[in-house]
């Protein structure tokens, strides 16, 4: 871990630094309708021109590494997706969402992103025909968009970005710090994106209602997957990583529940996802992290059971409440 320490102090703090500041200077600028009048008043900070800025960032950001500066290159690719941030809650709290908006954003995430994508594909960090794929399907999103009513970005293309922007940096950081524990994840993350990216755009013609469902069902899968792991004799950090995954798609299924309503048996599926990712795969990864396997497997047993457990009571206190079905 002394690896990460020095990232976080050579690397790392200036971009908390930018998030925190933007942060405040939002909470700042939007909290009263007369600062949010001024905002208004300020063409240059509307949501539209702030997108039009990082246009070009991208490959700023590509030709700073290029030319040997892969923690500025860090910097400038993270300062500008943090104003995606920005923008985002400038057209909600100002009034100044608009359909227009709704093409152009997006499209500038995807000129932030794809010449860091293609760079690294270049220099053999990523694999070029996952990356084609991943390209391939964010193109198709972005045309379908023309003929697509509803052209804001869905769930699943918002977790896509905040992935890719993850993958991006944990990989440019194998620059100047050479290989690191986390390389192994990167193909599967990467592979993670593209079936975020073909979801971001199928899921377009699926009824809202059954987001929910599949966002249980992917982290379903990723339990599922992380056992199958661990079986095979894969290395623990495969499973946790899917894990991690797991609970990033469990972030969102019941706020896609709340907004867009779920099935019937919307709930089952959730606690089933669960069940198997926080509970079953988690126990198999304690398990196998000890020599001696009484310990491990009682370890295993013991985190299974109170994960069960938690959910029917979780389910028992909903119900009580008056709350039927849905995923919360």
């Amino acid at each position: 871990m002394e690896i990460y320490f020095r990232i976080m102090l050579e690397t790392g703090w200036p971009v908390i630094l930018m998030f925190l500041a933007e942060r405040v200077a939002m909470s700042f600028l939007l909290a009263t309708k007369s600062r949010c009048d001024w905002v208004r008043s300020k063409g240059w900070l509307h949501p539209n021109a702030i997108s039009f800025y990082r246009f070009p960032m991208g490959v700023l950001s590509v030709l700073l590494l290029h030319f040997g500066y892969p923690r500025l290159a860090i910097w400038v690719f993270s300062f500008w997706m943090i104003t995606d941030l920005t923008d985002g809650d400038i057209a909600r709290k100002c009034g100044l969402s608009s359909e227009r908006g709704a093409t152009i954003d997006p499209l500038s995430d995807k000129l932030m992103y794809i010449p860091a994508l293609a760079y690294m594909a270049w220099k053999g960090f990523l694999d070029p025909h996952l990356v084609l794929a991943f390209v391939l399907f964010d193109f198709f999103g972005q045309m379908s968009r023309i003929v697509i009513r509803n052209k804001a970005a869905n769930l699943f293309g918002k977790a896509k970005t905040f992935l890719v922007v993850v993958l991006l940096i944990a990989t440019v950081l194998e620059i100047p710090y050479g290989p690191l524990p986390h390389s192994r994840i990167l193909a599967p993350l990467l592979g993670f994106c593209v079936a975020l990216s073909f979801f971001s755009v199928f899921f377009k013609v699926i009824p809202n209602y059954w987001y929910a469902n599949i966002l249980s069902i992917m982290n379903l899968t990723c339990g599922v997957a992380g056992i199958i792991s661990i079986l095979m004799g894969k290395p623990l950090i495969y499973a946790f990583g899917l894990v991690f995954l797991g609970q990033f798609l469990d972030l969102f299924d019941g706020r896609a529940a709340e907004r867009w309503g779920s099935t019937p048996r919307g709930e089952l599926f959730d606690d089933v996802a669960d069940g198997t990712s926080f509970g079953g795969t988690v126990g198999m990864i304690v398990a196998f992290s000890f020599q001696n396997h009484l310990y491990g497997w009682t370890l295993c047993v013991l985190h299974v059971s109170c994960t069960i457990f938690r959910l029917i009571r979780f389910i028992i206190r909903k119900r009580s409440a008056g709350v039927e079905g849905g995923v919360q």
